[in-house]
């Protein structure tokens, strides 16, 4: 055995002994995915099986097994990384930043352009950012400074445009567009509070978010505002209220948003986080004045859908059996129920045609038997499928008319000489994550 190109993959032993006592046991070939850092893409590649030119037995003599084809997946795929920006800026200076980093190891130099969308609101402190093969890794920092205008003009949105390289010879970022950078530059003449953009959305696994408030100028009187979520089923908040004085008006105050979770497959909902005004401030320049709102998602992570376990192996024409599970993805709404068929039932028939998940045991595996059958003819390996239908009446919108994925399989025809080798179990990437071919022979 061997790899076509090392590079890529290599091989767990460079051959396989099979002897007259152990011929019809299975062995594994484990093939292990190579990385080089670079952006070149999914690269195929293959496992070469050479024939035992050298065996007195004639049926195997110069009998050459197939070859298994894959691919080592490319996990160095061309583009960037931009962070968030730290914040807003504003009409008195105020900078805001962030850093851009590409993705992998290019194979040539990588300039991107960038530009302020409105320069009467921010600038740019460099116009350009360049990469090579040695600093590709390292973040490059834009600071964004905040332009005043005099007016009474409200806090403005505008952008800084990351622009593509469109001359580099490395096709992984040839014309790929970073993503841009929105902001707002606070108007500082005018009273009331600058809400930041949110950081972003919550999800059901407690992930978080966060934003901050303060004032836009001294007040006479201490401010408190009120916080609240607008549905605590989604999201809470860290503090139910935010005080600022004559002391810490113009000191950033954060509030931070848990998301919650459900079980349910209601998928992403939004909600808002309510900023209430202060009515009891004797200083008129806040009393009654309502800051901005901040909406978002909350993201479900138990989406709709199914996992499918590998099938156990193959079925052959003496009654070798086969198996596989399934189970829900998320705790469903109403019963589901997926109805289970064998593509050829002259090649194999399966233990029962439904599965059925309730609202109690979503989260048990539930096992597909598939039995080999026999006919008796020197017809080869025969592929076939078990196929996973869809519930199409259940009420549940996450579940309905959602397929589960199919399971292959072969039935081994046990009247022939020869060798079985199996599907390869997936592709490597080059995080040196393993294939699996496995391989028996019969006579």
């Amino acid at each position: 055995m061997a790899s076509s190109d090392t590079g890529e993959g290599t091989v767990s032993a460079d051959n396989l002994s099979f002897t007259t006592t152990n011929w019809n046991a299975d062995k594994t070939v484990t093939i292990t995915g190579i990385a080089d850092n670079l952006s070149d893409g999914d690269q195929s590649y293959a496992i070469r099986l050479m024939a035992d030119n050298t065996t007195s037995d004639l049926g195997y003599k110069y009998v050459d097994p197939a070859d298994v084809t894959l691919k080592n997946l490319d996990t160095e795929m061309g583009g960037y990384y931009v962070s968030s920006v730290s914040g807003d800026t504003d009409e008195s200076g105020k900078t805001a930043s962030f850093t851009v980093r590409l993705r992998s190891e290019p194979t040539d130099n990588i300039t991107i352009y960038v530009a302020s969308s409105d320069t009467g609101e921010g600038t740019v402190s460099a116009d350009n950012l360049s990469f090579t093969t040695t600093n590709w890794n390292a973040d490059q920092t834009v600071t964004i400074t905040g332009i005043a205008d005099n007016l009474s003009d409200g806090d403005q949105s505008y952008a800084i445009r990351l622009m593509a390289d469109n001359t580099t010879s490395d096709l992984g970022y040839k014309y790929v567009d970073p993503a841009d950078v929105t902001l707002k530059n606070l108007d500082t003449e005018m009273g009331g509070y600058y809400v930041s953009s949110v950081s972003g959305d919550t999800d059901e696994s407690g992930k978080t978010a966060s934003f901050t408030v303060r004032l836009r100028s001294e007040p006479t009187d201490n401010i408190t505002i009120y916080v609240a979520s607008s549905d605590t089923g989604e999201g809470t908040v860290s503090a139910d209220n935010l005080s600022f004085t004559t002391t810490n008006w113009n000191a950033d105050k954060t509030v931070t948003i848990t998301g919650i979770a459900d079980n349910l497959s209601d998928g992403d909902q939004s909600y808002a986080i309510r900023l209430m005004a202060d009515n009891t401030t004797s200083d008129l320049g806040y009393k009654y004045v309502d800051p901005a709102d901040v909406t978002l998602k909350n993201l479900d992570t138990e989406m709709g859908g199914y996992y499918v376990s590998s099938v156990s192996g193959d079925t052959d024409e003496s009654g070798k059996t086969a198996s596989f599970t399934v189970r829900l993805r998320s705790e469903p709404t109403d019963n589901i129920t997926i109805y289970v068929a064998s593509s050829d039932t002259g090649e194999g028939t399966v233990s029962a045609d439904n599965l059925s998940f309730t609202t109690t045991n979503w989260n048990a595996d539930k096992t597909v038997t598939i039995t080999g059958i026999a006919d008796n003819l020197s017809d080869g390996d025969q592929s076939y499928a078990i196929r996973l239908l869809a519930d199409n009446t259940t009420s549940d919108l996450g579940y309905k008319y959602v397929d589960p994925a199919d399971v292959t399989l072969k039935n081994l025809d046990t009247e022939m000489g020869g060798y079985y080798v199996s599907s390869v179990s997936g592709d490597t990437d080059e995080s040196g994550e393993a294939g699996l071919v496995h391989g028996a022979s019969a006579k």
